[in-house]
């Protein structure tokens, strides 16, 4: 067995590297500020649904709003997404 590991959960919101880090990614990829609350959304766990509600939009407008993200950072999904903004973090 080895020595007890401690994980820590933030959200963007609560901590400034992540804020930093998708700061960055956005500027990057050339996101408009509503792209980039979504995609503070995406990296907090929401769905669609979720999405939609905290911003007071439509599914489809997140879903649109989805698809411009991923055209603009070169990805096909949510999963290829979050891989790309895990790995942009640690570089």
């Amino acid at each position: 067995m080895g020595e007890p590991r401690t994980i820590i959960v933030c959200n963007w919101h609560d901590c400034p590297f992540v804020a930093d880090a998708t700061s960055r990614f956005a500027e990057k990829h050339g996101l408009t500020s509503r792209e980039r609350d979504v995609l503070e959304l995406v990296v907090d766990g929401l769905d669609v649904a979720g999405i939609a509600e905290a911003l007071v939009i439509s599914m489809g407008t997140v879903k649109a709003h989805l698809h411009r993200i991923y055209q603009k950072a070169g990805v096909s999904g949510r999963a290829e997404l979050m891989r790309a903004y895990a790995a942009f973090g640690r570089s």
